[in-house]
């Protein structure tokens, strides 16, 4: 199933969409009979949404434990080594993913998307990455604490890191937290 609203793909019986927590219409011939065994992974969907949506406000039950619906896992070295077999240019890629996936955890409809990071990155000749990775460690460390979870300064290391060159670091410690997010740590 699509959803109709953001057009991410939704396991039969979704009630709600887990990427956007739109309500899902089922497909024509649907059976009804399974609909309730997974009522509870829809309930947590529906729940994730709608804590996003109120800035925070009112966590759902074990929001610290929760896995953040539609942010993939990336194995680092596997992206690690498609940047150099491919001269940097799925690193672009990969910096595209991440600002999506940090947007998402943000909440902020009004973040930079990825496409006019890569834009800006290529204008200023990649000093618009010191601000993005220090944008992006904010979101991630609030994130965080609005799930209770101990904070960390996750901007100022990857700012700091970039500084010294050592920008693919800051990437992969950001990857790393994305992919604990994704798990649900």
């Amino acid at each position: 199933m699509f959803c109709k609203n953001c057009g991410a793909q939704n396991a039969d019986g979704t009630k709600f969409c887990t990427s956007c927590g739109s309500p899902l219409e089922q497909p024509a011939g649907y059976n009804n009979n399974n609909a309730g065994q997974n009522t509870n992974q829809y309930v947590n969907a529906q729940q994730q949404f709608n804590y996003q949506q109120n800035g925070g406000m009112n966590p759902p039950p074990n929001a610290s434990y929760m896995p953040f619906m539609g942010i993939p896992e990336r194995n680092i070295v596997t992206c690690i080594l498609l940047s150099i077999i491919t001269c940097g240019i799925y690193e672009l890629y990969w910096l595209y993913q991440l600002t999506e996936d940090t947007n998402k955890i943000s909440g902020n409809p009004n973040a930079t998307s990825g496409g006019m990071v890569i834009l800006f990155w290529i204008i200023t000749c990649g000093l618009y990455g010191l601000y993005w990775m220090y944008k992006r460690g904010e979101f991630i460390d609030n994130y965080h604490m609005q799930r209770g979870m101990p904070g960390g300064s996750n901007s100022i290391l990857y700012l700091v890191l970039d500084i010294f060159g050592l920008g693919i670091v800051s990437v992969c410690l950001m990857q790393n937290e994305l992919n604990k997010i994704s798990k649900g740590f």
